[in-house]
């Protein structure tokens, strides 16, 4: 278990609108619907991309305003998460030591990506 490493994302907002989720409410007979709020499509948000190992081990990225998450950031995301662990002090680890799971997001299963973590020697857990 010591060499599995868990990735995924999330979508962060910023403008702290309520989600659809936050609006659900008991409702007496009679009484009418509250508004609903809805997240629109323009606001501020970044993607956190992180991984970890039970052991510990953690590597975490933002994007940056308007950076769309493609391969190639997986793919750089991956390469420095491989550089922070292989310099630790104590259990440094490589990345072909390691089983990497995740989900089948697009930049995931993009065919750089997969070339990217066979030349690595990455095994992958969907």
């Amino acid at each position: 278990m010591d060499k599995l490493v868990t990735q995924d994302e999330s979508w962060i907002f910023f403008e702290g609108q309520p989600c659809k989720m936050s609006n659900r409410c008991w409702l007496s007979k009679g009484e009418p619907r509250p508004q609903v709020v809805r997240r629109c499509m323009t606001n501020k948000k970044t993607l956190l991309v992180a991984a970890f190992t039970p052991s510990k081990r953690l590597s975490f990225e933002t994007t940056k305003p308007g950076q769309s998450v493609d391969a190639e950031f997986i793919v750089n995301f991956v390469q420095r998460t491989g550089n922070l662990w292989r310099s630790l002090r104590s259990q440094l680890i490589h990345l072909d030591q390691v089983i990497w799971q995740w989900d089948n997001a697009r930049p995931h299963t993009a065919a750089a990506t997969q070339h990217f973590m066979e030349k690595r020697g990455i095994r992958l857990l969907h």
